[in-house]
Formats: C-alpha cells, structure tokens, sequence
C-alpha cells in the first residue's frame, strides 16, 4: 500500500508537529511492506528529512491554510501512485482520492473566539467537507472523539488512535532526580486565550502573598490575542518567559520542576501534560476532558478559579514524598505510550481507508 501524508507541519515548533514527526519516525521503522510518501512544506527541502527506504519525501506546493490546499496535495499524491491521503492538519479530504483525517480537537468550531480568523475559516472549510463526506477520522482522545460527534461527525466515522511519547522525552528519569530535588511551576504553550496561562500567573503571585513565594517558567511561543502577562510578575522574578526551547532543555526543565501546570479552556490531548507526566514532574489540569483523560487520576485537576490553583499549587509544592507516590505511576503510564503501537494501529486503519 502506499500513502501519502500531509507533513507540511514537520519542521514547525507545536505540538503537531511534534505528532507529525512521532508518527512518520515510526511508520518508516516498520517491516517492509507499505510505501509512504511525506509531503513537506515548501519552505524546506527534501533531503533535509531522511527517513529510510520506505519513505519518499516531496516539498508540496500546497499553501497554508489556504483555499484549494486539498487539491493541490490529491495533485501531488496521485502522481506518486498513493492509495490513500492522510491528512494531519489542517483537517481536509481530498476531492476524489481515499482520505483519512488525525484530528486534535474541534476548537475552531466548538470555541471560535478563542482562534484566528484564518484558522477558523480553514477548519470550517474542511470540516464542513469531512462530515458531509463522511471522511475517515482518527481522533486523538476519547474526548476528542466525543467533541467530534457533538460537532456533526457521525460515531462510525470517527476512531480512536493516541498519541505516543517521543525522544528525548521517552528516556528514563535520571535516579538523581528525586521530588526534593525539584522546585517551581512549569507551563508549557503557545500564549494565546485557549491555553488560559494567566490563570496559573495570578495563582504564583498569590503565593507569594501567602508567604510561599515560587517560580513558574513558561515555556511557548507567543500567540495573538489579550493574554495579560502581570508587569508586576516580570518584575518580581518569579515568572520567566523562557519562549521557544530546545527538546534538550525542555526535556532538562521537566526533570527541575515539581509541578507541571496546564489550564487550558479545553485541548484535544495535551502533549506536554504527557512528556511531563513521563520525566516525573507532577501535572495539574483543568477540567478539560482530554486533560483529565490523559493524567487518569482526578486528584490532579483543578477547577477554572485562582483561588482553586493556588490551593493545588501550595499542597503539593511542599509535598515532595506525596508528589514523588503520585508521580510513579504516571511515569510508567506515560511510558507505555508507544509510537511502535500506534504505528501498527495506523497501518491497519489505512487498509481499511482505501477499501
């Protein structure tokens, strides 16, 4: 079988692209026997991506979240000879060629003023187009799934295939690295409405108005949007706008800090809370389905209200041997994530696709 998937996200900084690279690493590692092609932003060039013999990698001449992307990339697929289009994001399915579409979440839909105009109007278009074709979806969550359904996908058209944990984030947590060894709070996100950020800022500056003064790092780019970052937090040093890491020190500042935090409005999965979970930070959620799917324990979410993380935040910082109970489980949770599985779970959907 050969498939062709949209990558044009590879090189990007987001948590897609993150996904993107997972996915492809260990689809190009599996046993002969299918053929893929990677169709990457024109922006880069093929041979700065190799991933082995069973992977062709072409520089698609699709725009970005612009009208007619999916034409461009049947165009590009079908003279490869593909069965079979994965489309990873933007969602969207191509006019007359087998398409199969990942989907993060429905925010777009669900929550446009938390979104880009270009953003909103490129997911309505496509997923317009997905429901009334009734295109293959593969969400990344159960929540996911659920908000699918409730945006107008049908329950057989939409399955369930995760999200597995990617290198440097897979290795083991260093015997040194102990829960009293660890201090601070760490955010990790793109700052923009969705990821609701200032909510765990207020909660660190009102520690240090309960006398239990604390750092948070935040680590992402910055967005769009009103998304007050405090002067006054700046400007007393327990807040660091680190902007955009290597994985060699974000994998360093998950194994430093005691608490990884993550509000967000609503997601799809939560990547970080799952890298974090695996190098033995402790992570705190907000309701969102995903989140409180992914960390399993609903000890560790917290209502949308300062007052409600400032209380988490102040429980568990002093709380180094409670913490390091909690974490030892989810360490193994999140190791059991694996791409080699997914993988073999996507080979099998793409059958399954180009029937």
């Amino acid at each position: 079988m050969k498939v062709a998937i949209d990558a044009r996200a590879y090189f990007q900084r987001t948590g897609i692209a993150r996904y993107t690279r997972g996915l492809l690493q260990a689809l190009a590692a599996r046993p002969a026997g299918h053929e893929f092609l990677a169709l990457i932003s024109n922006q880069h060039r093929p041979e700065e991506l190799a991933l082995g013999p069973h992977v062709t990698v072409h520089s698609s001449q699709a725009g970005w979240l612009s009208i007619g992307d999916e034409q461009v990339l049947e165009r590009e697929a079908r003279a490869w000879g593909a069965d079979v289009l994965h489309a990873i994001f933007p969602p969207l399915v191509a006019p007359s060629l087998p398409t199969v579409v990942t989907l993060f979440d429905v925010t777009p839909v669900s929550l446009p003023h938390m979104h880009q105009e270009v953003v909103r109007q490129a997911f309505d278009r496509g997923w317009h187009d997905i429901v009334r074709r009734f295109t293959p979806i593969v969400a990344v969550s159960n929540a996911t799934r659920t908000a699918a359904i409730r945006a107008g996908g049908s329950p057989d058209q939409v399955t369930v295939i995760g999200i597995g944990l990617s290198a440097p984030f897979d290795a083991a947590v260093p015997v040194a690295v102990d829960a009293k060894a660890r201090s601070g709070v760490l955010c990790v996100g793109t700052l923009e409405p969705r990821k609701n950020i200032p909510l765990v800022i207020e909660a660190v500056l009102a520690l240090g108005e309960r006398g239990m003064p604390t750092t948070l790092t935040i680590v992402g780019k910055t967005g769009w949007g009103d998304v007050p970052i405090a002067a006054q937090a700046i400007a007393s040093g327990r807040v660091h706008l680190a902007g955009f890491v290597t994985d060699a020190e974000l994998l360093a500042l998950y194994r430093r800090a005691a608490i990884l935090a993550c509000p967000s409005t609503e997601e799809g999965f939560g990547l970080p809370v799952l890298e974090a979970m695996a190098q033995g930070a402790l992570p705190l959620v907000s309701r969102a389905d995903a989140l409180q799917e992914t960390v399993g324990d609903p000890g560790l979410v917290v209502d949308d209200a300062r007052n409600a993380w400032t209380d988490a935040l102040a429980y568990w910082l002093v709380r180094p041997a409670e913490r390091a109970a909690k974490t030892r489980g989810l360490v193994e949770a999140a190791h059991a994530r694996h791409w080699e599985a997914i993988a073999e779970a996507w080979t099998a959907h793409y059958h399954e696709v180009a029937r």
